[in-house]
């Protein structure tokens, strides 16, 4: 199914709660990755898309690496990472006094991370880490929107290259369509700084 984030926004209703508890979105293995020196080796990459693209965005903190892994079906539905505005920052969690998910995990947009605290996320990361014809299918598609001045759609081929990286801002609508043929592993950061002004 590849309906548009309207479609989906129509077929449940426009509530992202809604949407997130009534619509299976994804189909892949994470674990997370903290050590400094994949910090020390990406970093410069996004300080320097940032500066290129003219983004100018002031981050300060990095969540852990995602290491991604889709097997042969595996996928990732339209979503953006963050809001980037006052109203998606991270919320202090507190033990015993702030909510709980339905599982009795920490919930949503909470964090018990004093780096991220009132802060929002402005830039994610995606690192391809196959080699070439590894899989099929698995492409980072984008939609730019309904009143984009350009073409609404579109899937990014330069990141097939084993240790490409795309930098894109957190809110801009993406998914990972579904993965044909062998397996896809990629690594996913996302930056976080003061909400917008």
């Amino acid at each position: 199914e590849d309906k548009t984030i309207e479609e989906i926004k129509k077929d449940l209703g426009d509530n992202n709660a809604n949407i997130e508890n009534n619509r299976y979105i994804r189909d892949s293995e994470v674990s997370w990755l903290n050590d400094e020196w994949l910090y020390d080796l990406i970093h410069p990459f996004l300080r320097t898309a940032n500066e290129q693209a003219g983004w100018q965005y002031e981050w300060d903190f990095s969540e852990s690496f995602q290491f991604t892994k889709y097997h042969k079906g595996g996928f990732y539905g339209w979503h953006a990472d963050g809001n980037s505005c006052n109203l998606s920052k991270y919320k202090r969690y507190i033990p015993g006094v702030s909510p709980v998910a339905e599982d009795g995990s920490m919930p949503k947009g909470y964090t018990d991370n004093h780096n991220m605290v009132g802060k929002v996320r402005k830039l994610s990361m995606t690192i391809n880490l196959n080699k070439p014809g590894e899989y099929d299918g698995g492409n980072l598609k984008f939609d730019f929107g309904p009143h984009s001045s350009g073409k609404r759609f579109h899937e990014i081929e330069e990141i097939r290259p084993q240790g490409s990286i795309i930098v894109f801002p957190s809110y801009l609508y993406h998914q990972v369509t579904p993965v044909t043929k062998g397996t896809r592993y990629s690594m996913v950061l996302w930056s976080l700084g003061q909400p917008f002004k």
